[in-house]
């Protein structure tokens, strides 16, 4: 990685990639995301009806939203 930093001054951290450096952060510490449109997303996709519909499978998740499970974990979200 390239750095324009004096190195007297760059923290170690400072040298990984960013994706790196967000991934060891989330490990450690929970995002807390104040929005969440998961729950509308049943509503809206099967007008209310979860209740034995094959279709609604959260632990697949959705093609349409922004929010489902298997996202979340990939985001590391801690709460939701």
């Amino acid at each position: 990685m390239e750095t324009n930093m004096n190195p007297e001054f760059v923290h170690p951290y400072q040298l990984l990639a960013i994706d790196d450096r967000v991934k060891r952060v989330l490990k450690l510490t929970p995002l807390f995301d104040g929005h969440n449109d998961l729950p509308q997303q049943p509503r809206a996709i099967f007008h209310g009806k979860i209740h034995n519909n094959p279709k609604f499978d959260l632990e697949k998740g959705f093609e349409r939203g922004m929010t489902d499970i298997p996202r979340l974990r990939e985001g590391k979200q801690g709460s939701a």
